[in-house]
């Protein structure tokens, strides 16, 4: 135990035994299953995300469900040891493995932990986003309106029949938007006039944006445009060029990124410590005889 971990431990006692008596010790007592205080503690401390304790105990119920699963885990081994499920070797070496596997994680944490906390992650997701400033591009982007002469309702001669007669009315004004709510059929359009705001080329039908994108000049339109929607008259109102996203709107993305990739690099580096200890040992292991005598193990004792 670490000195920062002995004075929290002791903290923890001291608060403790201030808060609660002797008498209270023993949150819950039923069919010989006790569920003690500082079992809970550690049980809701284990259960609980680094720096999320008080969070995790401020939710409704947080602490009763606390004692509730334990008392469910201590009920349900009695009842497991009752049946004699598993046996006594078995149940030694599930504590054993336990053990060993958080000891395992309690240490990378700590090595991974130390190593990450002098690394400066802002500086490092500043070279990162240098190194593939070309995947953070803002595609690029043109604000249209359209008026649109909808399928629906009619039939085919009478659809091109209204796609010429509005294609004239078009042709003979300047302001686009004043015909929108009259003649459009989109049922936005008396809200919004026919504007569709800035959209991606994604963002569109493919049709109608090949043809919105062809656009250059602000004013310029084009139409009539098929979509499954119906014939669409589009007019370019503005138009941004594609261009690098700030760092700042991908710095926290990038960062986290860099986080989790750099724990796992150091996690497989402090294992393969650990392994070249072995390497050769490893080497001088009879696997094909090894094989057979997990598999006889395995038919002798666990085969169905």
């Amino acid at each position: 135990m670490t000195q920062k971990s002995l004075l929290l431990y002791c903290t923890f006692l001291f608060c403790s035994c201030a808060a609660w008596s002797a008498d209270d010790d023993v949150l819950l007592s039923a069919n010989n299953v006790e569920i003690r205080f500082d079992e809970a503690f550690y049980y809701s401390r284990r259960s609980t995300l680094e720096n999320r304790y008080r969070e995790a105990m401020a939710k409704p119920r947080a602490p009763t469900l606390v004692v509730e699963n334990l008392y469910l885990l201590s009920r349900l081994e009695d009842i497991e040891r009752g049946l004699d499920l598993i046996t006594e070797s078995d149940r030694a070496f599930e504590v054993s493995d336990l053990t060993r596997r958080a000891a395992l994680q309690r240490y990378l944490d700590y090595r991974i932990s130390e190593r990450m906390a002098m690394i400066d992650w802002s500086e490092l997701a500043k070279v990162e986003f240098a190194t593939r400033q070309d995947e953070f591009m803002e595609a690029e982007q043109i604000h249209v309106r359209h008026l649109l002469v909808a399928f629906e309702g009619r039939t085919f001669e009478a659809f091109v029949e209204r796609v010429e007669e509005v294609r004239e009315i078009i042709d003979g004004t300047d302001d686009l938007s004043t015909l929108i709510t009259e003649y459009s059929d989109d049922p936005s359009a008396s809200r919004n006039k026919g504007d569709l705001g800035f959209r991606r080329k994604n963002q569109l039908q493919p049709t109608f944006a090949d043809a919105a994108f062809a656009l250059r000049k602000v004013g310029e339109r084009v139409g009539p445009v098929m979509t499954k929607f119906g014939a669409h008259f589009i007019e370019l109102i503005d138009r941004r060029p594609a261009d690098v996203v700030p760092f700042e709107q991908v710095e926290q993305q990038l960062t986290d990124a860099l986080r989790n990739s750099t724990r796992e690099r150091l996690k497989q580096e402090f294992l393969d410590e650990f392994r070249e200890e072995i390497a050769s040992e490893l080497q001088s292991i009879d696997e094909v005889a090894l094989r057979e005598a997990l598999l006889a193990a395995y038919e002798a004792n666990w085969a169905l």
